[in-house]
């Protein structure tokens, strides 16, 4: 019995033309998510040359051509603008917490920071001079 997995060729599957006549609706995050599936199952199978792995060239080619033609573009939620900054200052408490909260918000801002940055601000991330504040990031989500 043969339990070579199936070669690159399989790759034409995902086709611009195939998923038409055969109706079927494929996302680049999918496709490349199923394919390291594959390759995770090979390898844990023992076949460590798999052909069917996301780095082979028709495979390679073939999750290209999804993204091409289908598009990768995120779906973000729309930015916080000025305006918006300046309704939650004035909505904010007017005692100490309040008071933390709007330095959170501002700082957030100004520096464009991610939730889990702020969260993870420490006061020895700090260092004040006449210019302003250097604020040290110790782990970004892009690290």
């Amino acid at each position: 019995m043969n339990l070579r997995p199936p070669g690159p060729e399989l790759g034409s599957l995902a086709s611009p033309a195939s998923r038409q006549s055969t109706g079927v609706k494929s996302f680049p995050t999918s496709a490349c998510e199923s394919g390291s599936s594959i390759t995770k199952a090979h390898q844990a199978a023992g076949f460590s040359d798999s052909p069917a792995t996301t780095r082979h060239f028709v495979v390679g080619e073939a999750l290209e051509s999804i993204r091409r033609t289908i598009g990768t573009a995120q779906h973000g939620k729309a930015p916080l603008l000025c305006a918006d900054i300046r309704r939650i200052i004035t909505a904010r408490r007017k005692d100490m917490l309040g008071l933390r909260d709007a330095a959170l918000v501002l700082v957030g801002f100004a520096g464009g920071f991610r939730r889990s940055e702020l969260a993870g601000i420490h006061i020895c991330d700090l260092k004040f001079s006449t210019d302003g504040i250097v604020v040290s990031v110790r782990k970004s989500k892009t690290d």
